[in-house]
């Protein structure tokens, strides 16, 4: 698994990524209405992408534009990037960043941090995770190399990844 991680940020990655943008995190009725439609962006391109609020998912088994309905499990395709998503924990980011062995390709810091240590790690691949099993294992791969325990968000393939702000801290 981690020959296959890598960190060339001129490598093109295909995404799930919502048009609309926020300046804050999504109010359950937002949420509801964010949409998604598969781009090609490098890591470095991604990264912008997020910190002008928008938000992203893996692929999925849709065509053209796709909103919450389709991102099902059952409809999961695949993914070249897997975000950890950190939430509560009692370091920083780029103090968590600077103790792992294994660096995300890059990183970000959530729309309510600093008040709570809250960001997104992603690793990114050089050949798509298929299937839910397989992205599972990944997952839970990253998860132990890394040491992590209670910070970490949910395991699931149809989770999204909200945007931020551009003053979040990037790495």
């Amino acid at each position: 698994l981690y020959n296959r991680m890598f960190i060339d940020h001129d490598c093109k990655i295909r995404i799930s990524v919502s048009p609309q943008s926020f300046t804050h995190k999504p109010t359950t009725e937002e949420v509801r209405s964010i949409h998604f439609i598969s781009e090609i962006h490098t890591p470095s391109e991604m990264l912008n992408v997020l910190i002008q609020g928008r938000t992203m998912c893996y692929m999925f088994h849709t065509s053209g534009m796709f909103g919450q309905s389709s991102k099902r499990k059952s409809l999961y395709v695949g993914t070249q990037v897997i975000f950890i998503d950190v939430d509560y924990s009692e370091i920083p980011m780029r103090q968590c960043i600077d103790s792992l062995t294994h660096k995300p390709t890059f990183a970000y810091t959530s729309f309510s941090y600093p008040e709570k240590n809250r960001y997104r790690l992603a690793y990114c691949f050089s050949e798509p995770i298929l299937g839910e099993k397989n992205f599972i294992t990944a997952y839970n791969a990253i998860i132990r190399a890394c040491g992590f325990s209670n910070e970490v968000d949910k395991l699931v393939c149809n989770q999204q990844y909200y945007g931020t702000t551009p003053k979040a801290d990037t790495y």
